[in-house]
């Protein structure tokens, strides 16, 4: 099997079109693997082995993929190589799910692949890369809301820039046979073109079912934010975001973000002529974003009790 790495900014649409190719009888798609780098790391001081051993083992984001693996177990497969290892973990993933499948890919649909592209294809030669690109005031608009993740207007736009430039510096130097674009919006308003198009460049054969989006059950620890996985792709939500972000709020994110947006051919709906956002504005978001900061600790770490929990029965 060989790896595809699906990347961009965090509620960008990366589950969803995980769950998409998921669908599609020669791929897998895996829940997100953060600790791949703790693998690559491991791989790379192997004089370290056993703290890195007890940092993947103590992972979260290890515990939710619900496999079971001890600690002797991981080191016999890192002492003999990145790729063994990984590939160890994603033929466990499919035996948890009784997956009957014989894939050619295995789907990982981590937002932060764009960031460590160089690395993956250092270690993984032969994975390709997909980096989906979503309107940043739709982004801030789903994100805010969250547990994690930016909570106010400015720090979002900052957000959504940031992980941008990591996508766009991927495109730069890994090349149209090694990475593909797909814009969310596509992804939604004209799905069967967009997903030919990257069946296309996957070189696996289009199916229709991929559609339904069916191809990924989504953890109970991030259920509740992708509760859309597996419904009719909804091109009436594309804009939500218009009537949930103050007007204030579009009109701060787009003095941030305007030009990035206008690269990425969003047009933008605020008519302000200011260049910048007044002091008082800066210095109330960001008191409002360590207040609320505190508060998701104590979500977050609910959300992962629950979950456990859930795990156990």
């Amino acid at each position: 099997m060989n790896p595809v790495f699906i990347g961009g900014c965090g509620r960008s649409g990366t589950t969803l079109l995980g769950a998409i190719l998921g669908s599609h009888s020669d791929c897998l798609t895996i829940p997100e693997f953060q600790f791949k780098l703790n693998i690559i790391q491991a791989c790379n001081h192997k004089a370290h082995f056993h703290t890195y051993t007890n940092e993947i083992l103590k992972d979260k984001r290890f515990k939710i993929w619900r496999i079971s693996v001890d600690a002797e177990n991981l080191q016999e497969n890192l002492a003999k190589s990145a790729i063994h290892t990984v590939d160890f973990f994603v033929k466990k993933y499919a035996e948890s799910i009784n997956s009957s499948k014989s894939p050619k890919l295995w789907i990982d649909h981590t937002p932060t692949n764009m960031k460590y592209a160089k690395t993956l294809l250092e270690v993984f030669p032969q994975a390709k890369f997909i980096h989906i690109v979503r309107d940043g005031r739709a982004v801030a608009s789903s994100v805010m809301p969250l547990d994690w993740g930016p909570n106010t207007i400015t720090k979002a736009a900052s957000w959504w820039v940031e992980h941008m430039a990591y996508g766009l510096a991927a495109e730069s130097f890994l090349g149209k046979d090694k990475i593909i674009r797909i814009k969310y919006e596509d992804l939604i308003s004209e799905p069967e073109e967009t997903v030919k198009n990257l069946c296309s460049y996957l070189d696996i054969e289009y199916q229709h079912l991929m559609l339904k989006a069916t191809g990924f059950k989504v953890p109970f620890y991030t259920s509740a934010q992708h509760n859309l996985i597996g419904k009719r792709l909804d091109v009436t939500r594309l804009n939500d975001w218009e009537k949930k972000l103050a007007s204030e709020e579009i009109e701060i994110f787009e003095i941030l973000t305007g030009d990035f947006l206008k690269h990425l051919n969003y047009s933008l709906k605020s008519h302000s002529i200011r260049l910048t956002i007044h002091r008082v504005d800066r210095v109330k978001f960001y008191l409002q974003e360590i207040y609320i900061q505190q508060l998701n600790k104590i979500r977050n770490r609910l959300r992962f009790y629950k979950s456990q929990i859930y795990k156990l029965n």
